[in-house]
């Protein structure tokens, strides 16, 4: 396994509330110039799920958020052109052909990406995937029990069999949604703050700040690390430039896509 002190000293603090000391594009420098052509791979990859994201922002008529591998020019070309992107998004616009279908359903496309992503994932971004993947998980199933809607129409895009996706749906007549116990401190969050958006969201970002330092432990100088390090400024930004109406908005997709970004 590749070491990498130079571009892990290079990489400045980040903290939660400040605005990151180095830019994107600065980052991106750094990565090129340092990560073998394997592991940039990885490291673009991180970002992929920003893409997806950015796809749904782009067919919704709203402005892509910075962090993924294409800007909004690139991101059209790539869409209309069919290439770049994974094959299961073709398969996706091929499956839904209107733009209206393609919103409607996008929770199916979202659940793809996880599935893929993390099947050809390992060590690090896999265990992240995963987690991030049931933080989602989790506060849809959280949020659809306040809305009253029902768990077998908000993950009929889910495998039933999968643990976390049967212990939601085995709960399906509960007055309130018990999630596993390592999931007990996002659901006091999510109570906490479930009626400020804004709070709710930085809450969040926080939480899973914190859960990327327990996920890379006392690895310094790996690839682990550079990959938590993407991962935790792009979570960093957000915290800075949230505001109210964006904060609304990311809520309100939880039960939409089973995401809050």
């Amino acid at each position: 396994m590749a070491r990498y002190f130079y571009l892990v000293t290079a990489l400045p603090e980040l903290q939660i509330g400040l605005s990151p000391d180095l830019s994107l594009q600065e980052i991106t420098f750094l990565l090129e110039t340092n990560l073998s052509r394997s592991d940039l791979a990885q490291a673009y990859r991180v970002k992929n799920f920003f893409d997806i994201e950015n796809i749904r922002s782009f067919w919704s008529g709203f402005p892509i958020n910075r962090e993924g591998n294409f800007d909004e020019v690139s991101l059209e070309e790539a869409l209309v052109g069919r290439t770049g992107l994974p094959s299961y998004v073709y398969d996706y616009m091929d499956r839904y052909e209107n733009k209206e279908d393609r919103l409607k359903h996008f929770s199916s496309l979202l659940s793809t990406y996880f599935r893929e992503e993390i099947a050809r994932s390992n060590g690090f971004l896999r265990r992240m995937l995963k987690i991030e993947r049931e933080q989602r998980l989790v506060l849809a199933a959280l949020r659809a029990k306040k809305l009253g809607r029902d768990p077998l129409y908000e993950f009929q895009y889910e495998d039933p069999e999968d643990p976390l996706v049967a212990q939601i749906l085995a709960q399906k007549d509960a007055k309130v949604y018990e999630p596993p116990e390592e999931y007990h401190e996002l659901r006091s969050l999510y109570e906490l703050h479930q009626e400020n958006p804004l709070e709710l969201q930085k809450a969040l970002v926080e939480y899973r700040f914190r859960k990327i330092d327990e996920l890379v432990g006392l690895e310094v100088f790996t690839l682990d690390r550079v990959l938590a390090y993407i991962f935790q400024w792009i979570l960093a930004e957000k915290w800075v430039l949230l505001d109210r109406k964006k904060g609304q908005q990311i809520i309100n997709t939880i039960v939409q896509g089973i995401a809050y970004e």
